[in-house]
Parts: structure tokens; sequence; C-alpha cells
């Protein structure tokens, strides 16, 4: 069975680049959110409840609606044939109805009849906010005088403006009229009182506009019929000037001879028309291009109708005759003889006929031109009896037609207006009163809610993500590679005081990493130290330094940890404890704090008396000591350079727990002489830029920067941030996890 390393402990290599430059992550993105769950939907929750209380302590408004419909008809038309489906409504004229609805004319008509003037919503001023404290303090509040009528209709007038809106449904004729106050009734009754107020005010106007040219046309007609009589007059006198006398039927006797004329000269051309069209064809057929069988005169002619029926007669003998004897034979030449003298005599009087139609066409021309001839004499004669006669008639019968025109047309209208003084009706109509409506209009609870939902969200969304921004700790073990371009070794779970608890009894950290195994904390040190040793390929790693950026990271803890993970496989370890100023190793494995590496260092002790030994750990430890000399000279002799290499050849690993990096130097110093050298840093804890400058006083060292370990982690807490991890017997975290807190194995 192969137990597999937990997917947080897998060595990764570093990723290049700060976190910047990498593509955008929406699974981060979605994480951010998941982690602030509670934020995004806490937010959307009060501000809806909040937006429905606004709605309870706003003053409330009702709105009523009136529907009209605009019904144009034709100018002049009365009755059902006017209606406006024979006619086109262009928005102009609707635009012009809608502005009309709210005038100050018909505002002003609607606050009379209403007397809105006397109403305390429209017109009263709104006191000011001076005047409303002033008239909350009982000594100081006074009866405010009422304006005068002219002021108060004017606030009427503009109120009711802001009350009322009008609204063209779609692009259809109907109109929407809302009224909105503070009481249902009186939005109904302000609501209907606009539309009768355009009804009564169009009527009047119509009515108005028809008797005004009723009275125009009156006078109008009156001069038109003078004139009419007068070109009458004139017409009479020039017949009888000139002898232009009209006979019965109409017209003069020059006239009616020369209107005979003219239609004896139509029917002549017609019949040559005829005439030469059957000729024409008659031609054709004789040359072989149309056929005669539409001519009269061949499908009549007896001649021909026998002709053809002894050709038929003798068509038929031949073809018999050929295929009894052959076309050689004397009968057969006697037959074909006898057929060619029967096509010659057809021919014959098929010319015949066509000279016939040749002779009527050429007697009905010499008919058509001898009536031109007539025609053009009897204009002469006409034009040359009376020339200035006839044109000064024609004249004053046209100026008379005018003027009957004239007349006639304007008498038309006149009648028309004459009956639409009596029938004039308004283009438009009341499709669907006002209603009174229980419900007010202002506020609704539901826009406010929503929007109270909608900008909790917005609210919500942004502080996820500013939230997010001012974190400026590490939450994942790729957001710290990111940073740093260094791998995570290790991703260290977070030892509570219920995890050390074994029995009746309570485990220190030691203790806890060599007592449980198969504990997540336990495989992860085993994932930091394989991933020391593939981080440093070139030779084995002997000298381990272990620190961190700021103290309380579990940077000893962490030393410790490994020391005793490496000595339980099997190594020979020694872990060194140079934090002098806080001597966390030394009290950890409860070694002698008068005797360590102090006293080797700067007294004269040797090698063994200062080095304890750990039966139960298979460890040895070197605790600081009693010596209290500044750290940095210490570890900066030669005779400390020269300990480690001699650690380094008897040991299969040498751990060196050093102070923290931005501290003290101590680190710095170490991390020359170590073969690797691991920076802790505490999960969501350290800032990101103190951890970088820790880096980058690690690599300034010259030292072997192997990776970093992401310690004290909340696992549970780790999955808001979108990484599950887990320790078991497969690879990623699946099949079998050991529980920390109860000791069994689960599926």
């Amino acid at each position: 069975m192969n137990i597999g390393l937990p997917i947080s402990n897998d060595v990764r290599p570093a990723t290049p680049g700060p976190a910047a430059n990498r593509a955008f992550d929406f699974r981060a993105l979605l994480n951010t959110l998941v982690r602030h769950i509670r934020v995004i939907i806490a937010l959307p929750i009060v501000l809806g409840a909040l937006g429905y209380g606004v709605t309870k302590l706003l003053p409330k408004s009702y709105t009523s609606q009136t529907f009209m419909m605009i019904e144009p008809r034709r100018p002049g038309s009365v009755g059902p044939e006017g209606e406006f489906a024979l006619v086109m409504v262009d928005s102009a004229k609707v635009a012009g109805v809608l502005t009309i609805l709210e005038s100050t004319v018909l505002l002003e008509r609607v606050v009379t009849a209403e007397r809105l003037a006397d109403d305390a919503e429209f017109g009263a001023a709104p006191p000011g906010l001076v005047s409303q404290v002033l008239q909350s303090l009982p000594f100081l509040a006074q009866e405010r005088a009422p304006a005068a009528l002219e002021t108060r209709q004017a606030r009427a007038i503009a109120q009711l403006r802001r009350a009322i809106r009008v609204v063209r449904i779609g692009v259809t004729y109907i109109i929407r009229i809302d009224v909105t106050t503070r009481d249902a009734a009186k939005s109904q009754r302000l609501a209907n009182a606009v539309v009768d107020a355009y009804l009564a005010d169009q009527l009047e106007a119509k009515y108005e506009a028809t008797r005004r040219g009723a009275d125009w046309l009156r006078e109008r007609l009156v001069s038109l019929r003078d004139d009419l009589i007068r070109a009458e007059r004139e017409v009479e006198a020039v017949r009888a000037q000139y002898g232009l006398t009209e006979i019965a039927g109409g017209g003069s006797i020059g006239q009616q001879a020369m209107t005979e004329l003219n239609v004896q000269l139509i029917a002549a051309q017609g019949e040559v028309a005829n005439r030469q069209a059957r000729l024409d064809q008659a031609l054709r057929a004789t040359r072989g291009s149309a056929s005669l069988e539409g001519l009269n005169e061949v499908t009549s002619s007896s001649i021909i109708n026998t002709l053809r029926t002894q050709q038929s007669e003798h068509a038929r003998r031949l073809a018999e005759l050929q295929s009894r004897f052959g076309p050689r034979h004397p009968e057969v030449q006697r037959a074909e003889e006898s057929r060619r003298a029967l096509e010659q005599q057809l021919g014959a009087e098929v010319q015949r006929i066509v000279a016939g139609l040749r002779n009527d066409f050429e007697t009905s021309v010499r008919r058509r031109d001898a009536l031109e001839q007539q025609v053009i004499r009897a204009v002469a004669e006409q034009q040359a009896s009376n020339v200035e006669g006839a044109a000064k008639l024609r004249e004053a019968q046209r100026v008379a037609e005018a003027a009957k025109g004239l007349y006639d047309s304007f008498l038309t209208r006149f009648n028309d207006l004459q009956q639409q003084v009596t029938l004039e009706t308004v283009e438009a109509r009341i499709i669907s009163p006002a209603d009174r409506r229980g419900a007010p209009s202002f506020p609704q609870p539901l826009p406010f809610v929503a929007g109270g939902i909608a900008l909790g969200i917005l609210a919500g969304l942004g502080l996820a993500f500013v939230l997010n921004q001012l974190d400026a700790t590490f939450a994942t073990a790729r957001a710290l590679e990111d940073q740093l371009g260094v791998p995570v070794l290790g991703t260290m779970p977070l030892i509570v005081r219920r995890d050390l608890k074994d029995g009746g009894k309570r485990l220190d950290m030691v203790s806890y990493v060599a007592t449980r195994p198969l504990s997540r904390f336990a495989e992860g040190v085993r994932g930091v130290r394989v991933g020391v040793r593939m981080s440093n390929v070139d030779k084995a790693t002997r000298v381990l330094q272990v620190t961190s950026a700021v103290p309380g990271e579990g940077k000893s803890t962490m030393a410790a940890a490994i020391a005793v993970s490496a000595a339980t496989a099997g190594q020979k370890v020694i872990i060194l404890d140079t934090d002098f100023r806080h001597l966390s190793i030394s009290k950890m494995f409860a070694v002698r704090d008068n005797l360590g590496l102090a006293e080797y260092l700067v007294g004269d002790k040797d090698l063994a008396a200062v080095t304890s030994h750990r039966d139960d750990l298979k460890l040895d430890i070197i605790g600081t000591g009693a010596e209290r000399r500044t750290p940095a000279d210490v570890l900066g002799s030669r005779k400390f350079r020269d300990l480690v290499e001699r650690l380094a050849g008897e040991y299969d690993l040498v751990v060196i727990d050093t102070p923290p990096l931005l501290a003290l130097s101590d680190a710095r110093i170490v991390a020359e002489l170590a073969d690797a050298s691991l920076l802790v840093v505490e999960w969501r804890s350290t800032q990101a830029d103190i951890v970088e400058q820790a880096a980058g006083l690690l690599r300034m060292s010259n030292g072997r920067f192997a990776g970093t370990i992401l310690n004290k982690v909340d696992f549970r807490k780790m999955r808001r941030y979108g990484y599950g991890y887990g320790y078991g017997y497969a690879y990623g975290g699946y099949g079998r996890y050991y529980n920390l807190n109860k000791k069994y194995y689960t599926g």
C-alpha cells in the first residue's frame, strides 16, 4: 500500500514573477466571494429590510389614471363617413394634444372648477424648515395669514402641473392622464376633471371657429353672387351683339353643321382603317405569310368552298391511287393534273377577291379625302364670318363659368358649416374613466426592497473585494509562492490544545511528532524534509537553518519537529538553538541552561559537555547556555564556523534554530553556513511586505534559500479560499483520512 504525501506538502516548482503578472484567476475571484459570503448575504438582507422600513415612513401618494382616445375627422365631415379610420393622424397632432392637456389655460380651468386654490395640498405654500420648527414650539406657534387669491391660484396651477402626467400609449391614438395626490378620491376626481376640461375646451373652440367661418362665408357669398350675375349678363350681351344665337339643343347653326361634318369624317376614317387592314391581310395571304380564314369574303364565297371540297376529294383519291399503283401510273398522273387545275382555279378566285378589296379601300380613301376638304372649307367660312364675336363670346363664357364654380364651392361649404354649428363634436372621447385605487402608488415596497437588495449586493461585493485587498497576509501556498518565487515545502496545520491530549496526559510538540507519526502535522514535517532534499540535488543537505521574519510564527517548533522527524526516520540528528534571547529550543527539550552553545564558543567547555541527548527521541541538542554576550559576535566567530563544519561531518542532519530575520542579524550570519534555509510564515498573520523583506535579506546572505513553510493553517477555514488540503492514503486528499481529534480513520 502506497502512502502518499498530502497535497499541501507536494513540492511544486516556484512560479516565476510576482502575483501581479498572473492571468485573471476566476477561481480566486470565486473564492473571495465564498470567503465573504456572510457579508454579501447580510448586507442585501439589511438594506432590503431598511428599504421596506423606509416605505412605512414616507408619505403616501395615490395615482388615478384616465384613458382618452383621439378621433380626428376630415374637415367639414359630418356623420359616420368622417371617422378617423379614413385619415392619417400624425405624431405632431398627438403631441399638440399632449401640450394642450398640460397648458396653463386648461389647468386654470380645472383649478377654478375644483376650487383647488382653497385646497391645502395645492393652494397653500409649503412651510420652510425654519417655519416648521417654529410651528412645532407651542409658545412660538402663530396663525399664518392666508395668501391672496391670485397667489393661491398660481400655486395651485403649478402644483397641479407637477401632479399631472400625460403619456401617449405607444404609437396609438390613446392618451393616458395620471394625477397623483395624497388622497385617492381627490386623484380620481382631478383625473376626470382634466379630461372633461379638455373636451369642453375643444368643443367651445370648435364651435367658435365654426361660427366665425360661417359669418365670413356669408359675406363672401353675397359678393360672389353679384360677380356671377354680372358675368352671365356679359355673355348675353356678346351673343346679341354678334348674332350668336343658340338653337334648340345648344350651340349655333354653324357649330351644328361642323359637328355633323366631323362625325362623318370620323366614320370615314374608321372605314378606311378597316378596309386597309382587310386588304393588308389578303395581300399577306397571297404571299404565303398569313391565312385568309379571317376574311369574310373568303369564308362566305361559295366558289372557294366548292373548290376546297373538290381539292380535298382529289387529295384523298390521289393518295389512294399512289398507294395502289405507284407514282408513275397513268391514273396517278391524271389525278395530279386535276389537283393542279383545282389549285389554279382557287388562286384565281383569291386574286379576284383581293382585287375587290383593293377597289373598296381606294373608294373609302377618296370619300375620306372629300370630307376632309369639306371640313376645312367649313372652318374657314366660319372663322371668316365672325372671328371677333366668337372670341369675345368664349372669353365671356369662361368668366361666367369660373364665377359660377367659385360661387357653388362657397355655397356648399357654407351649407356644411351651417350643419356643423348644430352637430359639432370633439375629436376625442373617454375610453376609461379614472378609478379610485386603494393601494398607494408611492412608496411601493417592491422597488424599495429590490433597490435595497441590489444596493446591498453591490455593497457586499465591494466590501468583499475591499476586505480582500486590505488582507495583505498569505492565505494560500500559491499566493506565497507567487510572491516570493520559491516553493512552499509544507503547509502545516494549526495544532490546538485538544490535539495534544493523549488519554489523561498532555503531550508537548516534540512528543506529538514522535507519538503521532500518522497525523497531518507529522506527515507535513516529512513532506518538508522531502522538499528540502529535492531542492538541493547538488549535494546532501547536512546543515538546515530554520528561521522566520518576525517572532511568534512557530519557527522553533518547526525546527524541533524537523529534527525529531528525521531522528525518528533513523538519521543521526542534532539541533542547535542560536536564539539567545528566547531559548525556545532549550525550553522545548528541557536541556541545561548553564551549559550550552555560548559556553562552548566563549568559554573552555568541550562539545560533549554542552551537548544533551534524548534517548526517547534519539536526538542530540545544544542549547543556548547561560552566556549572554552579543549573539552576532558569537555566531560570527571562526569557532562557530568550525563547529558547524564539525557537526556536519559527524551528523546526518544539523538543524539550526535562528532568531527572526528582521529582528536580528543572527539569521543572516547563520545562512552563510547552512546548506539550506527555510523561512516559516504564519498563515493569515504575517504581512506580505514583511515576508518579502525577510526573503530578500535571506537571499542577500549568500545562503541557499530552499523554500518556505506555511504554518498554523486552519484547514477548515482554508477551504473558503478554494484549496482543500488533506492527508490520506491517496494522493490529492482522497481515500482514508486520519482525524487528529478522534483517533480513528474515516472514509
